[in-house]
């Protein structure tokens, strides 16, 4: 009933948007997933499947709860193509900056869940000891992001679109998911986009590293500190036999530091060879806190140039991360290779708001596929979110506000929209009331017109 009678243009365009990224689900599993996702906006969260059928879902069709069990259940959808459908649909209908890198992302994070009747439940380490105990009993996903340049009325950001979620079962190991999900990424942007892959000191071995193969593709980590560096050997030593492989050995003490204005850290590069990067040179980051325990970070790009004509705009935002990598910008084009790396906090951004303020922690489903297929469409609605206001022009006005925000105002509209239809179907059903519905829908059509002027 809903989905058949949507006349608000902004939803119908969300019904479009949607339509592309389920075109691979059968007609009624495409409006179920349809349904739940305007139920996740208009609920501000997805504590669970019965809490948004109790809430949503029983007013908008005659489904079943029973039914949407069933859509969650094993091999009922593609969910593990949704977010790269959105990531792919994106490309295709905004405008991309030039003159910045697409930046991919990848990171685990845990979920503490207290019962031990779902699938892969287990006992896992934790580095943070939020609980005050190194180890949780739950699940471990490895998700994937991207963050894309875009620009409006002159001003240049980065947006966040969350892509993918997989479970970690423990049949393969995280390096290789991440690997497989940003190996996807990256063949959906293509060779003429140049590509950012970024994680952490953990992530920095195995068969990741070999994305560096793509052409278009700059691996730039965290690396641990002890990392083996050497000098670039000087090609012309002018004596018998081979040359030298790599020049002398470096440590990390022996780059120089200065300090970078506007922030509490000392900062150098320089370009040198690795045993993880073989024979390819790479520039080396370091970087040194003035004050506390003054221990020092390594990173490593292997794009030993500054990327070209990169804007000071995309760091404007005043965020605290953002904020560190303009003025390493301002400082030095060589810091350009870090200043893009501190973008990858936005994972960790994602992580919390998902944990936070939609729900993430909630899921009660115990198959590891129906788990990955609802925490997938909670992150399709939050990557939607993010998007809208950049894939139609009457959403841009929600540009400025956080996701949690413009989350509210769409849940808003499908609110008053479900409204709405049922006020039109009761009064369709008593005499003398076409009046009342044309003036509803004169309404809509006037707030549509009203939202388009302030766009």
């Amino acid at each position: 009933m809903f989905l058949e009678k949507i006349f608000h243009p902004l939803l119908s365009k969300v019904n479009d948007i949607l339509d592309v990224i389920f075109r691979s689900e059968t007609k009624p599993t495409s409006n179920k997933l349809k349904l739940f996702c305007f139920g996740i906006w208009a609920l501000n969260a997805c504590k669970s499947i019965r809490f948004t059928f109790n809430h949503f879902l029983k007013f908008c069709s005659n489904t079943k709860l029973s039914s949407h069990y069933y859509t969650f259940s094993d091999g009922m959808t593609a969910y593990k193509d949704w977010g790269f459908n959105l990531f792919s649909h994106t490309l295709d209908n905004v405008v991309i900056n030039n003159d910045a890198p697409i930046i991919l992302a990848a990171d685990d994070t845990l979920v503490e869940k207290f019962g031990t009747k779902f699938e892969y439940y287990s006992t896992l380490f934790d580095h943070t000891e939020r609980n005050g105990t190194s180890y949780v009993n739950g699940h471990c996903f490895v998700s994937t992001i991207a963050k894309i340049p875009l620009s409006r009325n002159n001003t240049k950001q980065y947006e966040t679109i969350q892509i993918a979620h997989r479970m970690w079962t423990g049949d393969n190991t995280k390096i290789d998911i991440a690997k497989e999900l940003l190996s996807r990424c990256i063949d959906i942007v293509g060779k003429e986009k140049r590509i950012y892959v970024e994680f952490d000191s953990w992530y920095s071995r195995g068969t990741l590293l070999e994305l560096a193969k793509y052409d278009n593709v700059v691996i730039n980590c965290a690396v641990r500190c002890d990392t083996a560096l050497y000098a670039i050997p000087d090609p012309s030593t002018k004596k018998r036999g081979r040359p030298r492989i790599r020049g002398k050995r470096i440590r990390i003490d022996d780059i120089p530091l200065k300090k970078v204005k506007g922030t509490d850290y000392r900062v150098g590069s320089m370009k040198v060879l690795t045993n993880i990067f073989g024979n390819t040179p790479v520039l080396a980051t370091v970087t040194c806190p003035i004050s506390g325990d003054g221990k020092r970070r390594l990173f490593l790009c292997t794009d030993t140039e500054p990327f070209e004509n990169l804007s000071p705009e995309y760091f404007a935002s005043g965020d605290k991360k953002e904020s560190m990598a303009l003025s390493l910008v301002r400082c030095d084009p060589m810091f350009t290779a870090l200043a893009l790396y501190l973008l990858r906090w936005g994972i960790e951004v994602t992580f919390y708001e998902l944990k936070t303020f939609w729900g993430f922690n909630d899921y009660r489903l115990r198959s590891k596929s129906g788990i990955e297929a609802l925490l997938n469409l909670e992150g399709l609605v939050y990557g939607m979110s993010a998007i809208l206001p950049w894939l139609h022009s009457a959403f841009s006005d929600l540009i400025d506000l956080s996701l949690q925000e413009r989350r509210y105002h769409i849940g808003l509209i499908i609110n008053r929209h479900l409204f709405l239809q049922r006020l039109l179907a009761w009064l369709e059903t008593a005499e003398n009331s076409d009046d009342l519905p044309s003036a509803c829908r004169a309404f809509e059509e006037e707030e549509f017109r009203e939202r388009q002027k302030s766009a």
